[in-house]
C-alpha cells in the first residue's frame, strides 16, 4: 500500500471519527432537549417574576461601535419580563454615535456614582443615567477592547448576578427568567450559565424583541442559521449533559459575579474571552475543591447580527480560531491532566484534536486526496469512502438538527423557511465548508505574533417594525 494510501485512509479515518462524535451528540441531544422542553411545560416563570424573589441581575452589554443596533438592544433589555433588573451599558471608546444615540433615546445624564474599581481597566470619562428608566446606566470610557469593557462593568454593577451581551443582540422577553429558572435550584453551585443564540438577521425587531422571526435574505446568512443549530442545538446541550461545558457564549452569558470577580475577571490578552472565562472558572474551582456546575439552558433565546460578507465572515472566523488557540495555551496544564475530571481528560483534548488542529486534517483532505485521485494514487474505493464522510454525513446531521428544531422550539414555522434551511444543508457541503476550513487553517498558522484587536464588524442594524409607545 502507498505512502498516499495510507494517508487517504488516515483522514478519512479522522472525518469519521469527528462525525461520529457529532452523531453521538445528536443521539444525547434529542432527549436533553425533550427533557427541558416538558420540565419547562410544568413551570410558570411568572413565579420568578411576580414573587420579587428572583436574584438581583445586571446585564452588562461593552459596545464599540453599535449605533446602529445599540438601541433596540436596550430596548429589549428593559423590556424583559424579570424583576430587579439593572443594565450596564459600557461604551467601549467607540467613534461613531452609540453613545450620542443612547443620551438622546433614553435622556441620559451625567450622574456622579461610587465606582469601585475591583477589577483594573481603563480610564472612565463618564457615568450616565436615565430618570425615566432607572436601572439603566451607561459607562462611558476610553477604549480597551471588549475584556476591558466587560471588566468596567463588572466594577460598576451592583448585583450578584452579571450577564454579559453583546450590543448587536436582542433577548426574548421570558429568556432571563428562563435561564434563572434552571439556575435557581442549584444556585450555590452554577456558576455559569448559557443560553441560545440564533440568527436575527431577516427578523423584525419591536420594542419587547424580535417581532417576526426570518431569514436572511443571502445564502451565505441563511448558512450560518443552520451552524449555530448544530452548534446550540446539539453541541451546547450534549456538553452541558456531560458537565464538560467550556464555553458560555460572549453574547448571552450569566455568571456569579463573585467568582468572576475571584479569577481576575475576564483576560485582555484573549479575542476568546467567553471561552477564556469558563475555561478558567472550571481551573479555579477545581484547584480549590468546590463543587460547581456550569450549565447550557436551549430554551432561553438571544437574536443576533451575523456578517453576510464574505470579509465579515472571514475576521468572524479568524476571531474564533484565535480566541480557541489562546485558551488552550493559556490553560495547557489542564489538557489531559486528570486533576481537571472531565474537562481536563475529554473536553480539552477534543477542542484541541477536533476543533483547533481540524483544518489541517480537513484542508488536507479536501486538497491532497481529489489530487490523489486524480493522478491514480489513490483508488476509488479510498476517495469514496472520505467524499461520503465530508458530505454525506454532515447532510445526514444538519437535516437531523433541523428535525430536532421542528420538534422542539419551532421558531422557524413557515414551510418554505424550513425547505430553504433543507436547500442549505446541501449547498453548504459545496463550498462553504471547505471555505471555512481554510480560514480557520490560515488563522492557526498566523494568529501568533499577530496584535489582537477588537474590530467593529461592518453592522446593518435590526429591522425594526413601529409600535405604540
Amino acid at each position: 500500500m502507498s505512502e498516499l494510501a495510507v494517508f487517504s485512509l488516515l483522514i478519512t479515518g479522522y472525518f469519521v471519527i469527528v462525525n461520529t462524535i457529532y452523531l453521538v451528540q445528536l443521539v444525547v441531544a434529542f432527549p436533553a432537549v425533550r427533557r427541558r422542553l416538558k420540565a419547562v411545560s410544568f413551570e410558570d416563570f411568572r413565579d420568578i417574576r411576580e414573587s420579587g424573589l428572583g436574584p438581583p441581575i445586571s446585564i452588562l452589554v461593552p459596545a464599540y461601535n453599535e449605533g446602529k443596533s445599540i438601541v433596540e438592544s436596550v430596548r429589549s433589555l428593559l423590556a424583559l419580563r424579570y424583576p430587579r433588573l439593572e443594565v450596564v451599558v459600557i461604551n467601549d471608546g467607540s467613534t461613531d454615535d452609540t453613545l450620542e444615540r443612547l443620551i438622546a433615546e433614553f435622556g441620559l445624564r451625567l450622574t456622579p456614582r461610587v465606582y469601585w474599581q475591583r477589577i483594573k481597566s481603563k480610564p472612565v470619562r463618564g457615568i450616565y443615567w436615565s430618570a425615566a428608566n432607572p436601572g439603566l446606566w451607561v459607562l462611558d470610557k476610553a477604549n480597551g477592547r471588549k475584556a476591558d469593557a466587560i471588566n468596567a462593568g463588572i466594577n460598576l454593577a451592583s448585583a450578584p448576578y452579571i450577564c454579559v451581551m453583546d450590543g448587536d443582540t436582542v433577548i426574548e422577553a421570558d429568556a432571563m427568567g428562563a435561564i434563572m429558572n434552571a439556575i435557581l435550584p442549584h444556585s450555590a453551585e452554577t456558576v455559569a450559565a448559557g443560553g441560545t443564540i440564533r440568527i436575527a438577521n431577516g427578523c423584525t425587531v419591536a420594542r419587547a424583541g424580535v417581532a417576526t422571526v426570518g431569514l436572511p435574505k443571502t445564502t451565505l446568512g441563511a448558512t450560518q442559521v443552520l451552524e449555530y443549530l448544530r452548534g446550540f442545538l446539539f453541541g451546547r446541550v450534549t456538553w452541558g449533559e456531560l458537565q464538560t461545558l467550556m464555553i458560555v457564549s460572549g453574547a448571552f452569558g450569566v455568571f456569579r459575579k463573585d467568582i468572576v470577580v475571584e479569577i481576575g475577571g475576564y483576560r485582555h490578552d484573549t479575542v476568546g474571552e467567553d471561552m477564556d472565562v469558563v475555561v478558567r472558572m472550571h481551573h479555579w474551582m477545581r484547584n480549590a475543591g468546590r463543587r460547581y456546575r456550569v450549565i447550557f439552558v436551549p430554551d432561553p433565546v438571544c437574536w443576533t447580527e451575523c456578517p453576510e460578507t464574505f470579509q465579515g465572515l472571514r475576521r468572524q472566523r479568524d476571531r474564533w480560531q484565535r480566541g480557541l488557540g489562546e485558551t488552550l495555551e493559556h490553560n495547557r496544564e489542564m489538557l489531559g491532566n486528570p486533576r481537571f475530571g472531565r474537562i481536563g481528560l475529554f473536553a480539552m483534548p477534543y477542542f484541541m484534536a477536533f476543533e483547533y488542529l481540524a483544518p489541517i486534517m480537513e484542508i488536507a483532505g479536501y486538497v491532497i486526496l481529489p489530487f490523489g485521485w486524480a493522478l491514480g494514487l489513490v483508488d476509488k474505493q479510498h476517495f469514496a469512502l472520505f467524499l461520503g464522510a465530508a458530505f454525506a454525513y454532515g447532510l445526514c446531521l444538519s437535516l437531523a438538527t433541523l428535525l430536532l428544531e421542528e420538534f422542539s422550539f419551532r421558531r422557524y414555522c413557515e414551510a418554505k423557511q424550513l425547505l430553504r434551511l433543507v436547500g442549505v444543508a446541501v449547498l453548504e457541503n459545496f463550498g462553504f465548508r471547505q471555505l471555512l476550513s481554510w480560514w480557520r487553517l490560515v488563522a492557526l498558522i498566523t494568529w501568533r505574533g499577530r496584535a489582537p484587536a477588537w474590530g467593529s464588524a461592518p453592522r446593518q442594524g435590526f429591522q425594526a417594525v413601529s409600535v405604540p409607545r
